[in-house]
C-alpha cells in the first residue's frame, strides 16, 4: 500500500465550534511541501466556496516509513487507553506533557512512572535532542526541558 500524507483543514462556525468543523483530504507520499502546499491552497479555496464556515486552519500529517526493530505486534492485554503522561518543563512560559498509549505497567510503580527507568530516560533525552537539525518542540513550539513527573493516564476510545 501507498504511504498517504493528510491534509487537513479545520472550520469554525459561527457559534465558534472548530472541533467539529474539520475535513481532510489524502495524497500520496513523496512530493515537495511546495506541491503540498499548492494542493491544500487549492482545496481551500473550494471548500471555502461552498462552506459558510470560516477557514482557519490547514494542517499537514506526514506518513512516514516505520523504522526497523519495532515489535512485531501488540503485547497481550495491552490496552492504548491505558497510558502515560510525562510532564516537562519547557523553555517557554508553562509545562507541557507528552501522552504514551498502552504505556507498560512494568515502568509504574501504581499510578507513578519511573522517570529514571533507562527507557523512559532514553524517551525524554530524545525530545531534548536534535536530529539532522530537527530538535522536537511542543505544540507551543517550545522546547522541551527536563521531565519532572510521569503518571498513569486514561484516555477514551
Amino acid at each position: 500500500m501507498a504511504l498517504l500524507n493528510r491534509i487537513g483543514f479545520s472550520f469554525e462556525d459561527d457559534e465558534a465550534e472548530p472541533g467539529l468543523g474539520t475535513s481532510a483530504v489524502w495524497v500520496e507520499a513523496g512530493s515537495t511541501l511546495a506541491n503540498y502546499q499548492a494542493m491544500a491552497s487549492a482545496l481551500a479555496l473550494k471548500m471555502d466556496a461552498v462552506s459558510d464556515a470560516e477557514l482557519i486552519s490547514i494542517s499537514m500529517q506526514l506518513e512516514l516509513d516505520l523504522p526497523g526493530g519495532l515489535k512485531a505486534g501488540a503485547v497481550a492485554a495491552s490496552l492504548n487507553e491505558r497510558g502515560g503522561l510525562i510532564g516537562f518543563r519547557t523553555d517557554g512560559p508553562s509545562a507541557d506533557s507528552l501522552w504514551i498509549p498502552a504505556f507498560k505497567r512494568t515502568i509504574m510503580s501504581g499510578t507513578t512512572i519511573s522517570l529514571t527507568d533507562a527507557a523512559v530516560t532514553a524517551l525524554t533525552d530524545q525530545l531534548m535532542l536534535a536530529v539532522n537539525t530537527l530538535t522536537p518542540v511542543t505544540r507551543h513550539g517550545f522546547g522541551w526541558d527536563n521531565p519532572y513527573y510521569g503518571r498513569r493516564s486514561f484516555r477514551k476510545s
